[in-house]
């Protein structure tokens, strides 16, 4: 069984298409969804079913993160906060985990030697929303724009939703997941560059392909 660990949010709801994509071809009894919802109760009752999570489990956590904290859910009435720290990071021992979220690479490498974690991946930055492009002076002389971030979105969720679905298809080890994601990011940005190299925004595309695959981390 997969768990993930989605925290309720507007800017991230593109991502539930992976689990939707995972049953869809395996059946619902293969994911387990923890939804944190936008209240401090949620953020409670959610550590707890983390905590229950069996050793040895896969978990895939779906939303945003810092160098130094993972965050919760967000609301229009209810500003998120950081629901795991890395002093919060031990509540994954035992575990095999997957973040999917901004600069979880940091947040792995500053935690490994203590959270006692099986093995991880973590990925730098991945802009999904135009206001990250806005407030970044490198994405904007890149010439990212909307409709490259919508192609960046659906490679995303089209990666992560594959690989899992043949982890537990072909019952691959959690390296094995991590090399198949690697060969399907270097299959995707060829074939980006290959569709069309004279294609401005396929260019821009393979290039935060290309970023994300550098800043991609296994421990």
């Amino acid at each position: 069984m997969i768990y993930i660990i989605y925290p309720q949010d507007e800017t991230t709801k593109f991502l539930l298409e992976i689990p939707q994509r995972i049953t869809d071809k395996l059946g619902k009894e293969i994911v387990k969804i923890i939804t944190i919802l936008a209240s401090d109760n949620s953020y409670a009752e959610c550590l707890v079913n983390i905590e229950a999570i069996p050793a040895n489990s896969i978990v895939l956590f779906m939303g945003h993160g810092q160098a130094d904290k993972l965050w919760g859910a967000e609301s229009e009435s209810f500003k998120k906060k950081s629901f795991i720290s890395k002093s919060q990071s031990k509540i994954f021992a035992e575990k095999y985990l997957f973040l999917l979220s901004c600069n979880s690479n940091e947040f792995l490498k500053g935690t490994f030697t203590f959270s006692k974690v099986i093995s991880s991946i973590g990925f730098g930055s991945l802009p999904t929303e135009m206001t990250e492009v806005e407030n970044s002076k490198r994405l904007i002389e890149q010439g990212v724009n909307e409709t490259v971030i919508t192609q960046y979105k659906a490679t995303i969720v089209e990666l992560v939703a594959t690989s899992f679905s043949d982890m537990m298809e072909k019952k691959y080890s959690f390296s094995q997941l991590s090399n198949n994601f690697m060969l399907r990011l270097n299959k995707k940005i060829s074939q980006v560059i290959l569709d069309d190299i004279t294609n401005k925004e396929n260019r821009i595309l393979a290039d935060l392909l290309f970023q994300m695959k550098s800043e991609m981390v296994f421990i």
